[in-house]
This record gives C-alpha cells, sequence and structure tokens, in this order.
C-alpha cells in the first residue's frame, strides 16, 4: 500500500508525541515540541517548534524502503526574517540526514544532501502564512531523483544526482525540524500540520487531514466500558486519557465498531483514504495484538495486526485506502 501515515495533529495531546512520533528530540533546557490542538492552517491542530537559539525536531521512523513521498503545511509563526539557513523536514537513515528541505536566508527553500546543496526554489516563502510542501524523493548515489512542490506547483526536479549521504538506496525516518544543524545553532519558531507519507507513490498535492470522533456505537462483541454503557463515549476524547476512560476486552475476536462525525463540508473531494488509529495496551501475560477495522455496508476490511505493549499504552494504525464494500477509491 503507498500510503504510509497521516497526521492531522488533532487527536493527541503534546504528551503522546513520543508515541506517535519515535524521536522528539530538544537541546538540554530547550522548549519541547508542543501539540497546539487551533494551532493549524484551519483551526486544526499542529506541531510547534519554537526553538529560539536552540535545535530540535520530531521524527516517525520504520519507513519502507524504495521512493517516499512527504507533505505538510508549514509556517513560521512570526513574520519573515529568518537570515540563517536551516532544515524545515529531513529523510533520514540510521540517524544521518539523507536529503533535507531547507528554508534559505530569504525565504526560499534549497534541498541538500545533508548539507550538500542539490538544488533551489526560486519562489519565497512569507512569514506567518501557511504554506504545503511537497517532496518526494528516489534514494540513490547516482541516480536519485527529487521533486519539490510548494503550493501545489512543481518548483525543482532533479534526476540523476546523488540523495544519498548514507550509500543505502532508502531512508527509514522522517524528521519535522532541525534535524541536522549543530546543537546551540539558531532555530525559529515554525509549526507542521496536515501531514501525510507515501511509498513508491506520486505526490498526492495539497491536502487537509480531517480528525473525526466516534458518535454512537455500531456494534460490538465482548468489548465493556469503564463506566457507564456508552463504548464510543470511552474513546472519543481528542487527547487520550489512558485509564480515566476506556473499552477491555479479554477474549480473541471481540471487537466494537463505531459512526463518526461527519466529514467537512467540500466540493467534489478526493478521499485518498481513511486511517483508523488506535491507543491501548496489554495488560495481560503473553503477547496480544489488535487490529483496526473498518465497515461500509455490511462488507468489513482489517489492517495488519497491531501488538500491544505490556502495561504502556501506544498508538497503532491502519489506512484503509478502497471502500471495503465496492473495492473502489472512496
Amino acid at each position: 500500500m503507498p500510503d504510509i501515515f497521516y497526521d492531522s495533529f488533532s487527536c493527541y495531546a503534546t504528551a503522546q508525541l513520543p508515541q506517535r512520533y519515535q524521536t522528539v528530540f530538544t537541546e538540554v533546557a530547550g522548549p519541547v515540541p508542543t501539540i497546539e490542538p487551533t494551532g493549524g492552517r484551519r483551526g486544526n491542530g499542529a506541531v510547534r517548534l519554537n526553538g529560539l537559539t536552540l535545535k530540535g525536531f520530531v521524527g516517525r521512523s520504520g519507513l519502507p524502503a524504495g521512493p517516499l513521498g512527504i507533505g505538510f503545511a508549514f509556517k513560521t509563526n512570526v513574520a519573515y526574517n529568518e537570515v540563517i539557513a536551516q532544515p524545515c523536514f529531513a529523510w533520514r537513515q540510521n540517524g544521518t540526514t539523507q536529503v533535507d528541505i531547507v528554508v534559505a536566508a530569504g525565504g526560499t527553500l534549497q534541498v541538500t544532501r545533508n548539507g550538500t546543496f542539490l538544488g533551489a526554489g526560486s519562489t519565497p516563502l512569507f512569514g506567518n502564512t501557511w504554506h504545503y510542501l511537497e517532496l518526494r524523493t528516489t534514494f540513490h548515489t547516482s541516480s536519485g531523483a527529487l521533486i519539490l512542490r510548494l503550493d501545489g506547483v512543481q518548483i525543482l526536479a532533479l534526476s540523476g544526482v546523488n540523495t544519498s549521504a548514507t550509500g543505502t538506496a532508502y531512508a527509514d525516518e522522517f524528521c519535522l525540524g532541525n534535524s541536522r544543524l549543530s546543537t546551540g545553532q539558531t532555530g525559529y519558531d515554525r509549526s507542521w500540520c496536515d501531514l501525510y507519507c507515501i511509498s513508491n507513490a506520486a505526490l498526492k498535492g495539497v491536502r487537509r487531514i480531517a480528525a473525526r470522533f466516534p458518535v454512537a456505537d455500531v456494534a460490538s462483541v465482548g468489548f465493556a466500558p469503564s463506566s457507564g454503557v456508552d463504548k464510543y463515549a470511552m474513546v472519543a476524547e481528542t487527547t487520550p486519557d489512558s485509564d480515566t476512560t476506556y473499552l477491555e476486552s479479554t477474549a480473541l475476536n471481540d471487537y466494537a465498531l463505531f459512526s463518526f462525525q461527519p466529514l467537512p463540508t467540500l466540493t467534489n473531494p478526493t478521499i485518498d483514504g481513511v486511517q483508523v488509529s488506535i491507543w491501548g495496551e496489554n495488560t495481560e501475560v503473553g503477547d496480544r495484538s489488535v487490529a483496526a477495522q473498518c465497515r461500509s455496508n455490511a462488507i468489513d476490511a482489517y489492517s495488519a495486526d497491531i501488538a500491544l505493549t505490556s502495561s504502556q499504552y501506544k498508538y497503532g494504525h491502519g489506512i484503509f485506502a478502497v471502500d471495503p464494500n465496492t473495492g473502489l477509491p472512496w
């Protein structure tokens, strides 16, 4: 499946960042990356790195081998005055930057191979304004390629270039923020939202990621609420509350299905997929797993198994790119 991950930054809080993004780094005594529930471009959530003079980033690992693509909304949160070029995104392999997007002095975008200049666009970003950035990269030491888009418009395309600082033909992590410059390097106040990540597929164009929450029970077997009778109410919080409200199952093949908030009103929308996110833990002895389930017109589809961690909450998700009922795009 080409779709790897979507993030609206609207269904968890700062405390859950280390579960959603496996690497959360800031300099000692520096301000931590934060989730702002209404800090996004449509009043949705956003992750913010107010680095000032500090290095910081969040990174998600476990990416598959092959060409990778990313899209995200990006903003500098002040009137544009950056005078030092600084990365705002990177592909990394085993902790080393392969390729990154750098906001250069003056606001134009550059692409580098771990600091070695590869190319640049000529259109500058505007300060305190949301833009949408997309980057597709094929990793290779001599026949690499990349496409960079700004607000849906291609501003850079390269082929036959070295896009592998490590010598490997893949990256296993993406990072939002400054993951390359030295500790103490000047930082800036920036935000990201509406993110998608894909494997071996064309860039999608400007996207919005709409978080929807359960509003009613549909069907269930075995799952019991921690209080009351409404199962959906146990998992409908915008910020997970762990052991305060929850659903619990002790038997194989139990399930719980819910209906969700309607989608925003859109004109002729293209729906890339439905991502079902799960926040759970294993409270029993031995290995346990769950799966995301999607039902359409009584036809079910399931994600791959998601292994749960003993006595520690973790995130898992499944992406459904087609309607289970028709087998066609949504």
